[in-house]
């Protein structure tokens, strides 16, 4: 199997584990706690499954994505806390994705660059060559048949004679067909 499907089954099952494990820990904490830490529990749970399957994709601009879904997620999650207000930790959440978007180019080479490593595919240096422009056949009169015979078998066989084709430089038509009425007509008041 090949190195890159062997990194994609491990991130997706990490991603599929911990969604799992996560949401098990959710319903039996809010069964101990009267279900106050299970938005929180999931919420935390969603964030990490979707890094995690973000990086199954070993796309450098798919991880860098999730960033925002892992951030948004968390942030909510620690928002649904009991005792932690709503309102002025929003504008934190907000500042965080400005951040990630501040730091966009970093963050796709840092995970392209440690993606690429995992990933069988090393693509080889290719060598700088000038470009030839190849050299086509020039076709004055259109296709022209190349053989006046063919083979069935033993038995030679000639083509049909060709038709020839009319050409095109001069308008088959002087006049349009149809004749359009110069002026509108007249409305009756």
């Amino acid at each position: 199997m090949p190195q890159r499907n062997v990194a994609r089954s491990i991130f997706g099952g990490i991603s599929g584990g911990i969604f799992l494990i996560g949401l098990a820990i959710a319903f039996w904490v809010s069964s101990q706690f009267n279900g106050g830490l299970f938005l929180p529990i999931l919420f935390a749970t969603l964030a990490f499954t979707s890094l995690f399957g973000s990086i199954s994709s070993l796309n450098s601009k798919a991880v860098y994505g999730s960033l925002y879904g892992f951030a948004w997620l968390l942030g909510l999650g620690i928002l649904f806390l009991p005792g932690v207000g709503f309102w002025p930790w929003i504008l934190a959440l907000i500042g965080i994705s400005a951040i990630i978007s501040a730091f966009a180019r970093p963050i796709m080479v840092f995970f392209g660059g440690g993606l690429r490593i995992m990933s069988a595919e090393q693509q080889q240096p290719q060598m700088a060559t000038e470009y030839k422009e190849p050299q086509y056949p020039q076709y004055q009169e259109g296709y022209q048949p190349t053989a006046e015979s063919y083979h069935e078998g033993d038995q030679p066989y000639q083509y049909p004679p060709s038709q020839p084709q009319p050409k095109y430089d001069q308008p088959q038509y002087e006049e349009p067909l149809t004749q359009y009425q110069q002026e509108p007509p007249q409305q009756q008041q």
